[in-house]
């Protein structure tokens, strides 16, 4: 009997392996998670041993809180879209080891600041208006444009536009960077005249007294007196039309030809001065 003996070799072979922390592999006859060696042994085709010798690498997954800050109005994206409320958002994003790097965003939204230009105004020519408000300590100011100001820094500052103007204030909160603009009119109206005089006679011609300057201040109040002092005629908000002086009394009855007297306030104004009725 011829007998032919062949050996087959065993085998031992290195390996490596890497997963991302919080993850598991099949090594060394369990799932592992932790970094280490692991050995393996199979049986090759010819069944003799093959052993498998493994390096796990555990590489970290990175968690990072970070804080973010904008202004009312505006937005940033976070959390896979644009955000424009306070609260935290959750980012997660591949490290250059292929693990998850996740990124906590805690998002603050700060407030604009008021920018109180005040009310439109309404001035003759060669006046002023005060316009603003009282200043916020800690933030800035800036007025454009700056001419006719006193000052193109101050919350409240005094405006002698000589035409017509709109001004802008600029309000920037000095901690936070916020800012917000808000605008005010100061509208300029040039010495209009003051007729002394109209006939209140029917004939659809000059039948009213017409005050032109009352156009551009339309809260007013126009009071009438006759030569003696007494009150006759008076009217809030003239306004040439429907509230005019007809050269009628408070009952409807015609007063007689003659000197009138008159105070108009309107604005920051006072006129005083006669008017004649001559029909």
């Amino acid at each position: 009997v011829n007998t032919t003996l062949s050996v087959h070799p065993n085998y031992q072979t290195n390996a490596t392996a890497t997963i991302c922390h919080g993850y598991s592999i099949f090594l060394g006859g369990a799932n592992q998670t932790t970094a280490g060696i692991y050995i393996d042994n199979l049986m090759t085709v010819n069944g003799c041993d093959s052993t498998v010798t493994t390096e796990l690498f555990v590489n970290p997954v990175y968690t990072t809180n970070a804080n973010v800050e904008i202004c009312e109005g505006n937005s940033v994206f976070l959390g896979g879209a644009n955000q424009t409320t306070a609260g935290s958002y959750t980012d997660v994003h591949t490290s250059i080891n292929g693990c998850d790097s996740t990124v906590i965003t805690f998002l603050k939204v700060n407030p604009l600041p008021n920018a109180n230009a005040g009310s439109d105004q309404t001035i003759l020519t060669e006046t002023t208006a005060n316009i603003g408000a009282v200043a916020v300590s800690g933030n800035t100011y800036r007025w454009t444009p700056t001419n006719g100001l006193t000052s193109a820094t101050a919350s409240e500052t005094v405006a002698n536009p000589s035409v017509t103007t709109v001004y802008f204030l600029t309000e920037t909160i000095t901690a936070t960077g916020c800012e917000h603009t808000n605008a005010v009119v100061v509208t300029v109206v040039p010495e209009l005249e003051f007729f002394n005089g109209f006939s209140p006679n029917g004939d659809n011609y000059n039948d009213y007294w017409r005050i032109p300057v009352l156009d551009y201040f339309p809260e007013n109040h126009v009071t009438i007196v006759n030569r003696w002092g007494s009150e006759v005629w008076y009217g809030n908000n003239y306004n040439n039309a429907d509230v005019a002086w007809t050269g009628q009394n408070l009952n409807g009855n015609d007063l007689p030809d003659g000197t009138y007297y008159y105070v108009i306030t309107y604005g920051i104004y006072e006129k005083k001065g006669w008017v004649f009725i001559k029909r």
